[in-house]
């Protein structure tokens, strides 16, 4: 007779299948009936659920699956120290909780996460400094279950791809570098170290392939970026993922033409992909097809209203076809997503000076300043 353990287990493994194929939906329940016949208060169970919830942007319901998973990690880890698999899963955890939420002081503490007790500057400085405390923790609890399990690769990959993100988060316009915790070379050698400790294990591991490839990208090394993602191509010709990021490659350079054609790739496969419409939009606006690269970003923007680039560019866009005040428009729409953005910033003050609207300018520099004084400064030097 099967084990109320067994059926646990049976229903999480049917949830982590459907959630891999993007049911979320269906995955969720599976983890429901998973947590419903555990008596063991297994965390990845409660951490799939969350993911689940997550990807259905049910935000409040994931914190709260998110907050067990991780109280059930602490207390798996007390009982069993010596089990990487319960410090990579809290990593992963925490690393969600702080990407995906914005989140209070006191839910921190209930967590048991320490915080700096200085008075913090400004909101933008308050929410970073708080996301690089854990942070540091999820790096502990990365190098903590490959010190416990050397030959695991999936703690190397999730390690190197952890550090990969952390290393393009310094450099993103919306945060404070905070020197003081993390140095971004150092985080990607570490990263590109695990990638190729992967690969002499496994040569066709296409994860670490990819890995590699964004680290190329963030490093603006976009011909060895496009040569590792051939590299997952060769192994695996229908990886979108592949296509997609080498797309973004071949835009870097300029290939406008080549990029549109990978993206098409991935449409056929995806049409709702927000994100290849918005990139396509864009290679469309360097070959001067203005009227065609609106078109794709209304499309992106439909899927997805909260995408701000798209409506950036579809702003550039505009005042190509000497359209300011429905260009203006799109970059206030821009700000009111992403007010911390230099990017949409720079565009409404620029486009302002040009309108002599000299006192609307004043305004939105005085606006960014406060929204995100460190990447404003940084931006100047």
């Amino acid at each position: 007779m099967i084990t109320y353990k067994e059926k646990a287990e049976k229903f999480f493994q049917a949830g982590l299948k459907l959630f891999n194929d993007g049911y979320f939906i269906k995955a969720k329940r599976k983890f429901d009936f998973a947590i419903k016949f555990d008596d063991n208060n297994n965390p990845f169970y409660h951490y799939y659920k969350a993911k689940a919830l997550f990807s259905l942007n049910r935000k409040k319901e994931c914190l709260v699956e998110l907050e067990d998973s991780i109280i059930y990690f602490n207390e798996k880890i007390k009982l069993e120290s010596g089990n990487g698999k319960y410090y990579n899963g809290r990593a992963q955890a925490l690393e969600l909780l702080v990407k995906g939420f914005d989140i209070d002081v006191e839910t921190l503490k209930d967590l048991g996460i320490d915080l700096l007790k200085d008075n913090f500057f400004d909101d933008t400085d308050k929410v970073i400094t708080k996301m690089m405390s854990i942070f540091k923790k999820v790096i502990g609890d990365c190098e903590t279950s490959i010190k416990l399990e050397p030959s695991n690769l999936d703690f190397k990959l999730y390690k190197a791809k952890f550090y990969s993100f952390l290393a393009s988060f310094l450099e993103s316009d919306y945060s404070c570098e905070l020197r003081g915790y993390f140095e971004r070379m150092d985080l990607i050698n570490d990263a590109i170290n695990e990638c190729n400790v992967v690969l002499m294990m496994d040569s066709k591991n296409t994860k670490a392939l990819m890995i590699k490839g964004e680290i190329y990208q963030d490093l603006e090394k976009y011909n060895e970026s496009i040569e590792e993602f051939d590299k997952v191509l060769a192994i695996d010709p229908g990886n979108m993922e592949a296509l997609y990021s080498k797309g973004y490659s071949l835009f870097r350079l300029g290939k406008y033409e080549e990029s549109i054609s990978a993206f098409d790739k991935v449409i056929e496969k995806d049409p709702k992909d927000y994100l290849v419409h918005s990139f396509r939009g864009r290679d469309l606006y360097y070959l001067g097809k203005y009227e065609e690269s609106i078109k794709e970003f209304d499309l992106a923007i439909s899927i997805s209203p909260k995408d701000y680039f798209s409506y950036l560019y579809k702003g550039d866009s505009l005042i190509k076809l000497n359209k300011k005040e429905e260009a203006l428009k799109e970059y206030n729409k821009a700000i009111r997503i992403a007010p911390y953005s230099i990017a949409a910033s720079d565009r409404k003050v620029l486009l302002l000076k040009e309108m002599n609207k000299q006192k609307e300018m004043n305004k939105e520099i005085s606006r960014a300043i406060n929204a995100n004084v460190c990447a404003f400064y940084r931006k100047k030097k």
